[in-house]
């Protein structure tokens, strides 16, 4: 097996082997590369063992951690020298000149006893009394991409804090779009009277804590979807909410498809028609399995992070939670990295309604993502790719055609209008516990091959 460079897997550690000094008194010799097979590996696509095992620089990394955290790599003996960072130009002279050895140098700050600053205000506080203090914890390509282009063309809105694991993201995006202050310290927000809504786009295993955390400093909450990513935080949350009662702020979740006019056109469609039948196909595009959102413990997954609009829509067009679930995969072979995005997932509602929802990565990246069936009542709906719609009832068809819309705005403007009303929440508390638990379930559905239903359903049945 020959690499690119023309040299034979072979060669190349005959080559490797000949360059490494041979070691007195039979010590040990550990070489850890902490990018994996790579393109300057010498062994890069040439299919020896280095590329069958898969590593990566990701699983490297954590091989170097282990060995840090055993005291297999005492890493403290690659440092030869340390210097003061005023005397760094002495340093860069040792390496140029090679006047002695050297092995690692290490620049040294002083000690500051100057308490760590974890807000910087950005500019004056909006004197308008009739405007919505917002703040934002989280400032991710969702956050700058969609949320905050959307949310600035919003009027009535006083930008107060945003907040980011690093101060620099916080500053820059703050100043960017005009916030008041800049922090990496969510008690910031919590503590600023001013604030009375908190927008919370951070990581999906974020979420559950801070959402709590926010509903107990009486801020409104719009976290993006998903609302948790583990069953044992669903629950905090609604032990939170029934703790503080007719006191509890507003609560919604980023599911924006239930907004979308297409989303509108067909529940009035369908006013008084029950039980419905709805089939959801959704083809989101390819994800790595080694990236974060395929992580159950920091993405929840592809089927709790992303399938869970489909699940949300399927709620919103039927109009009743779901309290029944069954999930199947296609079989882990072939070489797919993870199944768990290419899933059929069956919900029963409520009000006897029900749901097959398709969520599949395998297919072409060119076809539409999203169609949606609907039937009931004598009639059939059709959504198609959230621009075109189709209502048949009586032997007649209307065709509706506008450019596409998944409701964004429409999800923004509802929440802030409920912030300034007072009015009920832009999704009903059931509906928002229902379609996370059915998410949830399906991700253990897969897992232990079985259906799982709500405990009041089951006592129903």
């Amino acid at each position: 097996m020959k690499s690119a460079s023309g040299k034979s897997a072979s060669w190349h550690l005959r080559q490797r082997k000949d360059k490494i000094p041979p070691l007195a008194h039979h010590g040990q010799l550990s070489v850890v590369r902490v990018d994996g097979a790579g393109p300057f590996s010498g062994l890069h696509s040439c299919g020896c063992w280095c590329n069958h095992l898969g590593v990566t620089a990701q699983r490297n990394m954590q091989a170097v951690l282990e060995l840090m955290s055993q005291g297999k790599l005492p890493v403290e003996k690659l440092t030869s020298h340390r210097f003061p960072i005023d005397r760094a130009p002495e340093a860069y002279d040792l390496i140029t000149s090679r006047r002695e050895p050297f092995l690692g140098l290490l620049l040294e700050y002083a000690h500051s006893t100057e308490k760590l600053r974890r807000r910087i205000n950005l500019r004056a506080a909006d004197s308008r009394s009739d405007a919505l203090g917002v703040s934002l914890i989280g400032a991710g390509n969702f956050a700058r991409l969609v949320m905050l282009p959307v949310l600035m063309k919003m009027n009535g809105i006083a930008w107060r804090g945003i907040c980011t694991a690093k101060g620099f993201h916080a500053e820059h995006t703050g100043r960017r779009t005009g916030f008041e202050f800049a922090t990496t310290d969510a008690a910031e927000i919590w503590n600023d009277k001013d604030t009375a809504a908190v927008f919370l786009a951070t990581r999906h295993d974020l979420h559950a804590e801070l959402v709590i955390a926010a509903l107990r400093a009486g801020k409104h909450v719009f976290v993006e979807k998903p609302l948790c990513i583990r069953a044992e935080e669903l629950e905090r949350i609604a032990a939170c909410i029934e703790e503080l009662g007719d006191h509890c702020p507003l609560l919604t979740v980023g599911f924006n498809r239930r907004f979308a006019p297409a989303t509108k056109r067909v529940k009035e469609f369908f006013a008084g028609a029950r039980p419905l039948s709805l089939s959801y196909r959704f083809s989101p595009g390819y994800i790595p399995g080694d990236h974060w959102t395929q992580d159950e413990e920091v993405g929840g997954g592809r089927i709790v992070g992303e399938a869970c609009h489909a699940i949300d829509s399927c709620v919103a067009i039927a109009g009743s939670p779901p309290v029944k679930v069954y999930a199947e995969s296609v079989a882990k072979s072939g070489g797919i990295e993870t199944s768990d995005d290419r899933v059929f997932i069956t919900l029963r509602h409520a009000d006897g309604s029900i749901s097959s929802i398709s969520y599949q990565t395998g297919g072409d990246s060119a076809f539409p993502a999203e169609r949606i069936e609907v039937m009931g009542g004598g009639r059939t709906a059709v959504i198609d790719a959230w621009q075109d719609v189709e209502l048949w009832r009586n032997g007649k068809l209307e065709r509706l055609s506008a450019k596409k819309e998944k409701g964004h705005k429409e999800e923004f403007a509802a929440f802030l209008s409920a912030c300034r009303s007072g009015g009920p929440a832009p999704i009903p508390w059931d509906q928002l516990y229902g379609v996370t638990w059915a998410s949830l379930m399906a991700m253990r559905s897969l897992r232990e091959g079985s259906p799982f239903a709500l405990e009041a359903f089951e006592e129903e049945a």
